[in-house]
């Protein structure tokens, strides 16, 4: 009869729209966009429309609303979802460019830009930042070519991303040379962690025109011994670490020791400009 797949249909929607709107809230973990709580909120209420107009079919004598009413105000709700699933297809779009506008294009880690805004605007005490080089980079460029050098730059990227803990920053800073940010972490933990990563980075052979090829690292690490630094200065000490592992022979890692630096800065300078 009617009112047998009327029934049929108001339960089967309730049901969907319900499932519908758990899906989409609980999706917002996923991916946290504005509009998924107001989606979600306008999809479970269409739902409990329908529920109530099966409720009312099933007894008339405790009807909430009329069935005309809430045919009505469903296809109010039912216009307003299709209003924010386009807001939702827009804020994704939006949230798609952004992360693409903080991602290196090469090898998908982020860049300078995306780094730059997630450091504090102090640095506290113990927090480290990791100057990080491919050694001889220009030669596997010149020998093998571009596309290979490519494809050893895309390796070491995943290598050191996989590396690092989830509260750690790290990012492409710009041809060969990647930066890791570590907060809280102090000097021996620091050396430990960019040490293993160094390391693992070296052990990988990259299979390049029938040749395994070795990429090693040059590493300058700086811990900020103050009660506060700021991340240029940090980052200024580290660079001068990673200088002097180049200027050392490469393939290591140097910890910023004002003593070791301070002392010629002459010295200083002929270790920024060294290979």
């Amino acid at each position: 009869s009617m009112q047998v797949r009327t029934c049929v249909f108001q339960i089967t929607a309730a049901s969907l729209l319900f499932a519908a709107a758990y899906t989409v809230y609980t999706d917002r973990l996923i991916e946290p966009l504005p509009v998924r709580k107001a989606l979600a909120g306008t999809i479970a209420f269409a739902a409990f429309l329908s529920a109530l107009v099966f409720v009312g079919i099933l007894f008339p004598d405790i009807t909430f609303v009329s069935a005309r009413n809430a045919f009505f105000v469903s296809i109010v709700c039912h216009f307003a979802i299709a209003v924010f699933v386009l807001a939702l297809v827009k804020e994704r779009a939006e949230e798609g460019l952004r992360r693409l506008a903080d991602l290196d294009v090469l090898t998908g880690v982020p860049n300078r830009r995306s780094y730059s805004l997630r450091l504090p605007e102090q640095m506290r005490q113990g927090d480290a930042i990791v100057m990080i080089d491919i050694d001889h980079f220009k030669r596997i460029n010149d020998g093998f070519g571009h596309l290979a050098g490519d494809e050893v730059l895309v390796r070491v990227a995943r290598e050191l991303s996989q590396r690092i803990r989830p509260n750690d920053s790290f990012a492409r800073f710009g041809g060969e040379e990647f930066i890791l940010f570590m907060p809280a972490t102090g000097l021996e933990d620091a050396v430990s962690l960019a040490d293993r990563a160094r390391q693992s980075v070296s052990a990988i052979r990259h299979p390049i025109e029938d040749q395994k090829v070795v990429a090693t690292l040059s590493m300058g690490l700086a811990v900020c011994e103050e009660k506060h630094c700021t991340p240029h200065a940090l980052m200024k000490l580290a660079d001068m670490a990673l200088y002097a592992s180049k200027a050392s022979g490469r393939d290591r890692l140097t910890v910023y020791r004002p003593e070791d630096f301070s002392a010629d800065s002459s010295a200083t300078t002929r270790v920024r400009h060294a290979g």
